[in-house]
Order: C-alpha cells, then structure tokens, then sequence
C-alpha cells in the first residue's frame, strides 16, 4: 500500500516531466523509470516496528555514509544539513515535526504548553526529572541561558540572530516552567521558542565564558564542539575527523528507546568507493547515492542480494548562488542573472546526467508545498535569448569569443580599529555599482572617488565535490556559458572551508542546495537584506518588497492568507533571480535489505523530522553487527 502511494506520486512527476520536455531525448538516457524498478521503495523498507521487542534486534549497528562530516556539534552554530543530522540525534528540542511537517511540542520533554490568547506569551513546563547525558538536571534554567546566548551580541550564531530579536525575553517561573515574551503575535512563534532547535546545558556552557565569550573559541569550547553532552536518543562516543562519528544509544533517554543501539556516521567523500563499500558489506546505507548509480549501477543480482533504493521527492533545490554585494561587477544587473539562466540546459543536464532524477526548480519553494505559485514562468533554456539579453546588459563580444564592459565603482573610505594594537585605521575597498545605481554610504564611510574600468566577464564558481551542481552538471553549464562568451572557473573546496568563504561573503558564486522548511518563514534569512551581516543572505539580495511581505507573512495566522502572502514572495525572488535555481532533487538513498521503519517526508530519508533515526530496526536474527557491552 505505501509502495503505491508513493510510487504514483514519482510517476505523476516523471509523466509531468516528459509532458514538458516532449521527447527531447534519446531513449537510452531516458528510459530509466523508478516506478518500474523492484528494488525502489519495497514495502518490507516500511515496515514499522513491532510492540513486541524481543522481536527486534536491539543490540545491532548501523553505518550509513555521508560525503561530508557536521562542522559542529555545538547547536549555537548550526550551518548545515550535516550539522542538523547530528543534531537530531544527540538533542532534544521542546517541540518536534512529524512527516506530514505538523508542528507539536515534544512530549518526551515537555509536560504543558500554554499562550495567551493575544499569542505574545508562551509558558512552557517541562517534565521532571529531565536529565542531561551526564547526569545533570535539565532546567528552565537551561532554556532561559540558551535564548539569552541566542541574544547575545558576542555569540556569533549567524543562523539564529536575525530571529530571535523578536523574543524579549525568557524568564525562569520555577525550576521547571519557563516564560517567553515575544514583541509581537507571530504565527511562527512555535518555531521561534525553539530556536536554535535544542537547549544547550547552561552547566557546561558557563565555564569559560569569561575566557572566551562567543562560546566558541579556545579548546575548551573547541572540545565541547565534538563532545557535546546533550539530551537526546543518543551520545557520541567517538569522533574522527574526516572519518567517522560513533552514536550510541542512551539507556536513560526519556523517551521510547531507539531500535539501534549504534549507528556510526561514516564520511566517504568519492560516490563510487561508497557505492563499492555498501556492496563488500562494510556500510549499510547511502545517505545520498547518485543518479548514474541508481539507474545503472544498483540492477543487478549483486546488488538485490543485498540492497534497496528509496526514491522520493523531497523539498530540496540545488542552486548556484550569484554574489549581489559589490565586491564583483558581473550579477548586479538582474537581465544578466536572467541571461545565465537562460543559458541552463535543464533538460540535457535532466536526462543525461540524472537519468530524471531531478524535476524542474521554479524557485524557492517546491512544487507539491503550499506556498507554490503556480503562476511563475519558468526560464527555459535558450542561448539566443541570454547573449540578446546579455547585450543589453552592456557585456558585448568581442574579437577573442568573450564578454568585455566598463564597469563602474566607487572607492569607499572608512576607518576601523585595529584588533592587536586599538588604534583607528583607515581602510579603502572597491565597490561595484549597477549601471543607473549611486552607492549609500553607511555610517563613518565616505566616497573617495568613482571611476571606471575595463573587465572581462569572467568569475569563479565556487563548490565542494559533496554540494553545489555536481561537476558534470558544472561542465554542460560552463561550456554553454563558453558559447555566449561568458568564462566561468570552477574551484571545489572541502566543506569548512567552503562555508567559511560563504559567511564571509569572500565569493563571486557558489553552489550549495536549500530546503524550504517546515514553514515558508524559515527561509527568510536567505533573502532580507537585514541576514546579510549576520543570517544565511550570503550573496547580499536585497528587495524591499520581499523584506516588507516576510514581515507580513510572519505575523498573519490565517493559513490561505499566508499561502498568498508566500506566493507573492516566491513570484518576486524568482523574477529577480538571486540564485540559478537548477533543479528540485528526488532523495535518492539505498539500505541494506534487513533495514525496516524508513519514514516518507519531504526532506529524505530518516531526516531531521521525528522520529527520524529512531524508527529505524532490524528483525530479530538478521542482525549483522550486534554490539558486544564489555
């Protein structure tokens, strides 16, 4: 029954898909179909836990590889889905999402839950006798310091600054009932109270402060990061950088104890020696398995011996991010962001390269989540019309096959302190201005002087071989691109690094994927101007109007009138074109035949949602890797 429901939903997408791209293609890149494979989404995958658990094997292992590792475990500084993977396994938050993204408080942590009725006071009461993994009380106390380092101007936790300004403040009732005071009525304020997902022990976290106030610097800290104490179904007993992380179960987590007693994060970075390690039998899933493999790859007799595919969309897109700021003078202009887009063979890239795996992305919100506007008009590939459109831009070919333009910029002057010594220094940096755009000066600048130069329009793209448009994906846009005399480098980098470079802003393009969330409201750190310095803004967009309707939209409770508010919000984001917005992703995964208890949702495979990792078990007497307590 589960197999069917899902499978005519890939079957709509597929037959929505061909309708579009009216065979284009050749029959050999796009014969594969997921809803004829037997080995996609079997029902034993889905088969939920028996009552009884002398039926299932409680002691097993679990290894699924990933290609890259969680920057953290420390939940102020929270930047990935990695880091929210990780999260998920080692805390607990007050509130939950279950697979069909209904939003409710946790039941393992929290006895009540109450708000006035003009929605500005909230008073959550948790359990007694909540404990931390080391033994610890867990507190209101532990929820009040978690929001006040959330509002502390030294903690730099980008992700969550921009929102939780709107809480006043937390106050301690008593030992176990804690007081939110939001500004304003928010129909996000489940979302905001449990921000940054999680509470942090207010034990551990106060010790250093003083030495080191952002809660992040100095080896205290730095080993807090990868050794956290939380309060979840699971403790980390083991990390290696680079290379693996060992979960284990908690025996005294309050809430029903997960099937596995271990699962071990395993980082593999190449797709292939993965795919070669799942069929020797030393994992036991692949978060993420490639379009290629699963279509070519993973039919034979080998492989059925052993494995099972799990197909479904998912509310994910995969862009290329362009750098608005002014610290380059290639996207400012939104008919060359339109151009580029126009220069995106979606359908060669879809059946060549993933075997229509993907569906089409128009825009930041997927197609099957309430807040879609179906009215936008999607941006097809065609050559001719980015190079007409790049020539109204003011980048013209020329002799050698490239776009060159005099490009405008301003030399701003400002004076900061030096961070060794004190003393004010004056520091000159170069900004690039749109063709009929005048640069506002902030506070302590002033503008030295504007000029002019000659530039080629030539940029890095900037990625990590885990993220961003895969590289053949990379190769058909950077040749295409080529043809209209656009020349993109490609530079991968590994994934700290990478996001170090993003926050900083220290990038001309990027690729990454974002998903649109539980509620529409959680994406918004990627699109107000005000996220730019401290939020998830990495390329500087900025639309008054789309601030304005975010706004709207956080403080409207009626549901068909938010629909609408995100609509408008979707419409414009898509028309401005901020981000090539490449293509929605299928999640695409195998596991071990013997695995059971996969959940559906619109975020993947055992995702972030509840109960995630937890649902997962083994049948009694197919476990492979039982754990042996010494």
């Amino acid at each position: 029954m589960i197999k069917e429901i899902f499978r005519k939903t890939l079957f709509v997408l597929v037959l929505a898909l061909f309708a579009v791209l009216g065979g284009c293609t050749e029959k050999y890149d796009s014969e594969y179909d997921p809803d004829k494979d037997p080995l996609v989404n079997t029902p034993e995958m889905f088969e939920q836990a028996p009552d009884d658990l002398s039926k299932i094997a409680m002691d097993e292992t679990f290894i699924i590889s990933f290609r890259s590792g969680p920057s953290t475990a420390n939940p102020l500084f929270v930047s990935s889905g990695y880091d929210n993977i990780l999260m998920s396994l080692v805390y607990d938050g007050i509130f939950e999402v279950d697979t069909k993204l209904n939003m409710y408080h946790n039941p393992n942590m929290v006895e009540s839950w109450e708000e006035t009725e003009d929605h500005k006071i909230i008073t959550v009461k948790l359990k007694e006798g909540l404990t931390w993994q080391d033994g610890h009380p867990l507190t209101s106390a532990d929820l009040v310091f978690t929001v006040d380092m959330l509002k502390n101007d030294k903690v730099p936790c980008y992700t969550f600054k921009t929102e939780v300004v709107n809480i006043d403040k937390a106050e301690a009732i008593d030992e176990l009932t804690v007081k939110y005071y939001l500004n304003k009525p928010m129909a996000t304020r489940r979302e905001l109270v449990t921000y940054p997902g999680c509470p942090i022990p207010k034990h551990l976290f106060e010790k250093d402060m003083e030495a080191n106030p952002d809660l992040k610097k100095g080896k205290y800290y730095q080993n807090l990061a990868v050794n956290p104490v939380g309060n979840g179904p699971y403790k980390i007993i083991e990390w290696v950088e680079n290379d693996k992380i060992v979960f284990e179960r908690w025996e005294d987590y309050p809430g029903p104890k997960p099937y596995l007693k271990r699962i071990i994060y395993k980082i593999v970075p190449d797709v292939s020696m993965a795919l070669l390690a799942f069929k020797s039998g030393d994992i036991d899933a692949m978060y993420v398995l490639l379009a290629k493999q699963c279509a070519r790859e993973t039919n034979d007799e080998e492989f059925a011996a052993i494995g099972r595919k799990y197909v479904m969309p998912e509310w994910i897109y995969d862009y290329q991010g362009w750098n608005m700021d002014g610290s380059n003078p290639f996207f400012l202009d939104k008919k060359v962001r339109r151009a580029l887009a126009h220069a995106y063979n979606f359908d060669l890239i879809k059946t060549k390269l993933y075997y229509n795996l993907i569906t089409k992305c128009n825009g930041n919100y997927h197609p099957t989540s309430w807040m879609f506007n179906d009215k936008v008009d999607p941006i097809n590939y065609d050559l001719e019309k980015a190079a007409q459109m790049l020539d109204e831009a003011g980048w013209m070919l020329e002799s050698d096959g490239w776009r060159y333009k005099d490009v405008r910029y301003v030399l701003v002057e400002n004076e900061e302190v030096d961070e060794l010594t004190g003393d004010p220094v004056t520091k000159i940096r170069k900004v690039f201005l749109a063709d009929d755009s005048e640069y506002k000066c902030k506070d302590g600048e002033k503008v030295k002087e504007e000029k002019k130069e000659r530039r080629k329009f030539e940029y890095t793209y900037l990625s990590t071989p885990s993220n961003g448009l895969p590289r053949p994906s990379t190769t058909v846009y950077q040749t295409d691109l080529r043809k209209i005399g656009v020349d993109m480098k490609v530079r991968l980098m590994e994934w700290t690094s990478f996001m170090d470079r993003v926050l900083k802003h220290d990038v001309q393009s990027w690729g990454a994927a974002w998903g649109s969330g539980t509620d529409p409201d959680g994406g918004k750190g990627c699109w107000r101007i005000i996220d730019y310095d401290n939020g998830r803004n990495y390329g500087g967009y900025a639309n008054p109007e789309v601030d304005k309707l975010y706004e709207e939209g956080m403080l409207e409770f009626d549901h068909e009138k938010r629909a609408e508010i995100y609509r408008k919000i979707h419409k414009i984001i898509y028309d401005d074109q901020p981000y090539l917005f490449a293509s929605n992703r299928l999640s695409v995964s195998i596991v071990h035949k013997r695995m059971r208890g996969m959940l559906f949702n619109s975020f993947g495979f055992c995702s972030t949602t509840a109960p995630g990792f937890r649902s997962l078990w083994v049948p009694k007497g197919e476990e492979m890797r039982p754990v042996k307590d010494k």
